[in-house]
């Protein structure tokens, strides 16, 4: 839906929260699939001692917590970017998310590899 084209009144605000609120549940939920899939390769290719549930604690204290962080830290200075609208709380939410998300994918690849060439 193009948000340029419907007419000026009440209606327009409230579509443009409905587009930005449907964007920010995908981020989550691709944040979701890709931390999930970083948390399986953990406990297959890790070199953890312990059992699983050992392993599983270690993941999602390395992976989930500290991909949050980190992407939260760097939404504080990518927010800072110049973008044409929006103020810095919103663009800061979504820098984060998409942080995470380039996190995410980063972390696939260089655990395959590592596991690979160990």
């Amino acid at each position: 839906m193009d948000l340029n084209k419907l007419p000026d009144n009440e209606m327009k605000p409230l579509n443009i929260e409905m587009v930005s609120t449907k964007k920010k549940r995908n981020y989550g939920l691709l944040i979701a699939g890709l931390m999930l899939a970083n948390i399986i390769l953990f406990l297959l290719f890790s070199n953890e001692e312990g059992d699983i549930s050992h392993k599983l604690f270690v993941g999602l204290k390395i992976l989930v917590v500290g991909s949050i962080v980190a992407g939260f830290g760097l939404g504080l200075i990518t927010a800072l970017i110049p973008t044409k609208n929006g103020q810095y709380s919103e663009k800061y939410f979504r820098a984060s998310l998409l942080n995470i998300i380039i996190i995410q994918v980063i972390l696939l690849p260089v655990q395959i590899f590592f596991s690979i060439y160990k």
